[in-house]
C-alpha cells in the first residue's frame, strides 16, 4: 500500500502484481502521472510484464475515463465499488 503517487510508482517499478487498483487522486503525484511513468518504465525495462491497472475515481464522468485510459490504465471504476466489480476486474486481468 502506497501513501502517495511517487511511492506507488517506486513500488510498482520494483514489484509485479496481478492487478493494481490505483486511485487517480493522490498526493505528491496523481494516479494518471504515476501510471504514465510506469508504462514508460515498463516499455523500456520489461515490456513482457505489463501490469493490469484499474483506476479508481470518485468523480463519475467520461473525462476521467478518457484521461485514465490515455494515461495507460486498463480500465476505470467509479467509487464506491462493490465486491462483484472487484471480482470482475480480477478475473478479467488474467
Amino acid at each position: 500500500e502506497a501513501c502517495n503517487g511517487a511511492e506507488a510508482l517506486n513500488i510498482l517499478k520494483n514489484s509485479i502484481f496481478d492487478v493494481v487498483f490505483c486511485d487517480v487522486v493522490m498526493p505528491t503525484m496523481d494516479g494518471y502521472e504515476c501510471v504514465r511513468r510506469l508504462r514508460e518504465f515498463e516499455d523500456k525495462n520489461r515490456p513482457e510484464k505489463r501490469q493490469y491497472i484499474c483506476g479508481l475515481s470518485g468523480n463519475v464522468g467520461t473525462g476521467h475515463m478518457k484521461q485514465a485510459i490515455e494515461a495507460g490504465m486498463d480500465t476505470v471504476c467509479f467509487k464506491p465499488i462493490d465486491a462483484k466489480t472487484i471480482e470482475r476486474i480480477i478475473f478479467h486481468s488474467e
